[in-house]
Parts: structure tokens; sequence; C-alpha cells
């Protein structure tokens, strides 16, 4: 009787890493159900720790066929599953979640598994070797045969993607998103030489992604892996490299990120021999595994594994079940956050009886952690947000650091306490004592046995004067013959509070049409004059936006009309326009202090415009024949501390240089202009505009 036999890992990771010294004794066997018949597996996926799904096949009786296989794992115990009466056999699998996988093998068979019910299909290919799903409705399956195949499903359909190119054996594929796949394999030019082959998936269209050249002969990748945490960033590919005869062999793994291939170096603990890797596995850009075989005596095969140790790779034997003459790690893959890792293949006794030959160990991670936006912004206190996943151990510490620079003066601790489960739990913290009006930088980190993670660094700015709002009368309440009213300010400016709180008028930080249009003001035209006098003059000028926070517009486009260059006469336009209009970029600004006042009420107050996320032109156009590209921003001064529905912008310049150029304490915003492409010279932009918002809004400079 023949009897299935797994191998584990146990590597101890140490800031994501695998720690080198534990490498010889990191994977143990575990024993799959009893079988009578010969059985092999091929493919392993494991959505999370306590549930992993292999596939592979079993021979009938007499070994006249195969019959697909599939084995559930807990983390402790192997479970058969009863699979739809097809024969063949089935290659690899995937898993988008603990309730949906996908299965494939030769003759284009799927298998869906989908609720705790399997069900099967054979699409019109004779070979599919891998598959990768992101989640039900995104899946990737490829093949090779004589010719190779991509197959994608969309939740409802498998349809056929663009062949891969004449004389490419796809072997394996994996996807972190649906936006980013990478499929590899070989390929064999007419000059007898084997190469690796690889190609990059973007979410619309497969383009080949170039490998290094390598000296040997014979070369290809069996294995890819994309961690899902890796955003589509790293992925990492294993394989095949040597001569003609087995005795030159040797496995090729090879790093992918952002479009650049690297090939990895390999050390042997304890294998001189020849050997091939057909497995790997990764779960972060710095914690990976890989597994194959190696050939020992008169080329008999013992399975082996690879484990990331930092910056290289470390090579060694897999422990094999007593009386085992050979053993083939064929698919391997990690629980997301690493905790739990399989290596799935098959053994041989000399009596024909197959063996499953996987691995898995818990591997020892520090807190997953991710910082997120803040939340509850007053002009002295925050809420700041994260996730933090204990990756199986007790997080013993958490905190938020925080300061005005990177060096983070202050902390605070998480809430609530994140514990010792899997997958990533919300905390936060207030922090109060905080500046009005001021930038903040915080990040969260989080402590187990394993090591502290730290998040990415995240801004925040204090409340804080100047803000778009509405001052508006409130509500009368009659008492008797008098009118009491219940606000907290004494006039229509909102600049003075009532200490009864029985004012008329109350501020409220927010502007509810939001909506706002502009047109230049009658008689008036539009100057852009470089500092060395070139000018561009327009006669008119309409234009949209709307406000879209405390202190911020959006969505603002000013179109100029009837331009022309002063010195040619002749007329400017952007791409797209009618003769003679000039439309800017889409453009967002942001309120900021032109010139302190002796009081907060006496501030000046500026709107600086800027492009979209401060990348690219302010505007473009051409003069017949000479393109000009107009640079940064302007600050648009402002009345403040009035409650206005219809007001006059000013933006003013003198001899090619805006006025104002600057906020009080921030960098200079300026434009500048390029003619043809050449070195931009500084630039001034003069326009008188009549801007009409949907209700009356204020600029409050003092609450």
């Amino acid at each position: 009787m023949a009897r299935g036999v797994i191998l584990v890992v146990a590597a101890v990771a140490l800031a994501g890493t695998f720690a080198a010294s534990a490498l010889a004794d990191s994977w143990h066997l575990s024993q799959l159900p009893e079988s009578s018949v010969e059985q092999t597996l091929a493919g392993v996926s494991c959505p999370t720790s306590s549930f992993c799904l292999s596939v592979g096949y079993s021979f009938t009786e007499n070994r006249v066929g195969t019959l697909p296989l599939a084995e559930s794992f807990n983390g402790s115990e192997w479970t058969p599953m009863t699979l739809p009466a097809f024969g063949g056999t089935l290659d690899d699998v995937s898993c988008a979640g603990t309730a949906y996988c996908v299965a494939v093998g030769a003759e284009g068979l799927v298998e869906t598994y989908s609720s705790g019910t399997w069900e099967a299909q054979l699409l019109p290919v004779p070979m599919l070797r891998s598959v990768s799903c992101v989640s039900s409705t995104f899946c990737v399956a490829v093949g090779a045969y004589e010719e190779s195949s991509i197959e994608m499903y969309d939740g409802s359909t498998w349809s056929a993607g663009p062949a891969p190119p004449a004389n490419v054996q796809l072997s394996a594929v994996s996807c972190a998103s649906s936006t980013f796949c990478l499929a590899v394999g070989r390929v064999a030019p007419s000059n007898g030489v084997e190469e690796t082959f690889a190609e990059e998936f973007d979410g619309t269209q497969w383009r080949e992604s170039p490998t290094p050249s390598l000296p040997e002969i014979n070369n290809g990748f069996d294995a890819v892996s994309c961690p899902a945490s890796s955003h589509g960033a790293f992925c990492i590919a294993a394989g095949i490299s040597g001569g003609q005869s087995w005795e030159t062999l040797h496995g090729l793994l090879e790093t992918w990120r952002g479009g650049s291939w690297s090939v990895q170096q390999v050390s042997s603990l304890q294998v001189e021999s020849p050997y091939i890797l057909l497995a790997a596995a990764c779960t972060s850009s710095s914690s990976c595994t890989a597994g194959g075989d190696y050939f020992g005596a008169l080329g008999v095969e013992h399975a082996v594994t690879a484990d990331e140790t930092g910056s290289t790779w470390a090579l060694a034997p897999a422990p094999a079940p007593q009386g085992i003459e050979q053993t083939q790690i064929l698919g391997a893959d990690c629980s997301p956050n690493g905790s739990l890792c399989l290596q799935v293949g098959n053994s041989y006794n000399g009596s024909d009886s197959a063996y499953a030959l996987v691995g898995s160990e818990p591997i020892a991670k520090p807190p997953t952690v991710t910082t997120e936006a803040a939340s509850s912004l007053t002009p002295t206190s925050a809420t700041l947000n994260a996730t933090v996943d204990p990756n199986g151990l007790e997080v013993s510490a958490c905190k938020f650091e925080y300061g005005t620079s990177l060096s983070y003066s202050a902390s605070v601790q998480c809430s609530p306490p994140p514990g010792s489960g899997e997958g990533p739990v919300a905390v936060s913290a207030l922090i109060a004592g905080l500046k009005a009006n001021t930038i903040y930088h915080y990040r969260v980190a989080a402590t187990n046995a394993s090591g502290t993670s730290y998040g990415a660094d995240h801004e925040l700015t204090t409340l804080g004067p100047p803000d778009f709002g509405r001052c508006f009368k409130v509500a009368g309440e009659k008492v008797g013959t008098k009118t009491v009213y219940h606000g907290g300010f004494t006039a229509a400016s909102c600049l003075k509070t009532s200490e009864t709180h029985q004012g008329q008028y109350e501020w409220e930080r927010e502007v509810l049409k939001a909506h706002f249009t502009t047109t230049i003001k009658e008689l008036t035209k539009v100057t852009l004059t470089t500092i060395k006098g070139s000018q561009v003059t327009c006669t008119g000028e309409t234009g949209r936006g709307e406000y879209t926070g405390l202190k911020t517009v959006g969505d603002v486009v000013l179109t100029l009309t009837g331009c022309e260059a002063v010195s040619s006469k002749t007329k400017c336009t952007s791409t797209g326009a009618t003769a003679g209009e000039i439309v800017t970029q889409p453009l967002e600004g942001t309120l900021g202090i032109d010139a302190l006042g002796t009081t907060s009420a006496s501030n000046k107050i500026g709107l600086d415009l800027f492009p979209v996320g401060r990348a690219g032109p302010f505007m473009a156009f051409s003069c017949a024949s000479t393109t000009i590209s107009v640079q940064g921003s302007i600050i648009v001064p402002v009345t403040a501390n009035r409650m206005l529905k219809i007001l006059t912008l000013s933006v003013a310049a003198t001899k090619g240089k805006q006025k104002p150029e600057s906020f009080v304490g921030e960098p200079a915003d300026i434009l500048e202009e390029s003619f043809d492409g050449a070195k931009p010279e500084q630039a001034g932009l003069v326009v008188t505009m009549i801007q009409t918002n949907e209700e009356p809004v204020e600029i409050n400079t003092v609450f």
C-alpha cells in the first residue's frame, strides 16, 4: 500500500528574510492519507494558513490511465476531495480565497472549486500547465504542447488571449492583480540555443519582457511567483540552465523588479550535484522559497529546496521518507502572511509507488503594517489610523510616531491592541495639543517576537485659517416680545465671537454649493509676458471650478480667447481648440497667506493655482510654428472675511514676474515659459476676472 508523505519547511524569518542557519533543518515530513494507488501532487495554492489545496493525479489500476487528484490541507491534516468523473491529470491550482479555486491540466482540463462544489470543463487547447486567479472574476491560465496558449477568465467565460510568439513554450503564470501578470517559459530560436522567455500583462495587453542572455545553451523557466503584496513590482522565476548533458544542469533563479530582470546567486549547503528548480513561492520581495530536485549517484533524483537568505539563496536537500529512492518537488506556495509554506511533488521506491512530497512550517515574520489617512482633523487634534497584521505572533508593542519632521518627536499607543491573529486589524490613536494650520508627519510601528515593522510616512495638516466657509444668519427664537439668537458670532463677517453665544451669526467650515465660474472684467485684457519681453495677449476669458475642501479648489479650467503673439501678430492656439483659443490644463488650488497683517484678521490671502498634482504644464499652445509650454503656478490674491457671491480676482505681474510670488514662509511659486523646448524663462500672467459662486462664500482668516 502506497503512503503519501508531506515535506514541510520551518524557516525562521527575520525582517522578512529566512535565517541561513535554519535552512538545513527547516523542512520536515508530514503524512498524506493512505492510498492504494500511485499518486503525484503537482501544484498547490494556500490562500490562508488554515486552507491549502493541492492537485495532481493518480494512476488507475495497472497504470492504464490517470485520474485528477485533489487534497486539502488545514495546517495539520490532509483531506482527499472528490472530483468530477473526468480522466486526465491536473498540473496546477490557484485559489482566490478559501471558497474559490481553479485547477488546470492536460487536454485543456479546467476544474473549478466554488463554495464546496467542483465543476469540470474542457477548453479547446491540448495542455494547460499553470493558472493564477486573483478573484472569482479574473484568472489566467497558460500551457504549451506544440504551441503555447494563454487563456483568460472573466467570471463567466474563458477566452483565448493573444498567441505567444512562435517557438515559445509557456510553463507558468502568476498574477499579483488583475492589472499585472507575468507568464514565463522558454523559447528555442533557430540556432538551437534554448533561452528563457517572459511576457507581462498590464490589464489591457501582453508584451514581451526581455530576460538576460545566459552563456549556457539549455535555459528555461518552469515556475514564477508574483506576491500580491508587491503590487506588481516584484516577481521571481525559477527554472533550469546548463548544457546538453544532465551533469551540467543547475537551477536558475531570476528576479523581476519593475521591468528589470536580475539573475540570483544560489549557494549550496549540502548539494554538489547537478540540480533543477521546478517550483517557487514568495510572500514579499524579501521572503521566497523554491524547490526541485538534484541528481545523485547514477542520476537518481532527490528533492531539493532553496530558500532566500537576505540577498542570496541557499540550497539544501529535502528530507525523504525512510527507504525512498527518489523524490521530486513540483509545486510550491505560501499563505500571504508567510506563516505556512508547502512544497509538493512525488517520491519513488522502486515499486512504482508514487508519494506526495509537501513542505510547510510556520515562518515567523514581523507584523505587516500599513499607515492610513488621518481623520477627525481639528486645529489642535487628529485621529491617526493604520492596519496591523500580527502574522500569527503576539504584538507586544504598537504605536504611532508623529511630529513636524521625519524625526517623529512624539508617539502614542495604538488602540485596540492588534493581538496575535492573522489578517489586518484596524488601529487608531487620538493625538492632541497640535498647532493649527501645521503639517505633521506620522507612521505606525508594531513589534512581535520576530521584529519591528514601520509603516510608510504620511502627512496631515491641522485645521486653521484661512478656510472656505459660510457665515450665515441663524434663526431667531421668540421669547416674549424679544427675538433671541443662539449664534456664535456677533457680525456678518464671523470675526468676533459672542461670549454668551447669543450672536445672530454662525460660522460653518463648508461650502454647500461648490461650483463657480469666471469671466474677464470688461475693457481689460490678458497678458502673458516673459522677463525678456516676449508677450502674448488675449481679449477674453471664461472659466469654471469648484470648492473641493476647506482650503482647496479643483477642476479649474480657464479658457482664454482672442490670443495672439504681439511680435508676430499670429494667433496662439492650444491643441484641439478654436484658433486664438488657449485652454489651461485642469488646475487645482490651495489657500495661503500672502502677507502677515498686524492681526490674523488683516492677513493678506491668496489662492495658489497649479496643474493637478503639480505635474505637467499650466498651459500649452502654439503661435504659428512656435510651440510654447507654460509651467508652474500663479498666486491669485483673494478677498477675505466677507461673504461674497461675486468677487473680483486680480492676477498681477510686473516685467514678467508674478506678484506675489510666494506664500509667507514657503518657496516661490512662479510661472516659466519655454519656446520650442528651449530653456524656460520666468513669466508673469496678468488678468482681472469676475468670479461668480453658486452661493456666497467667505474666506475666514480668524476662525
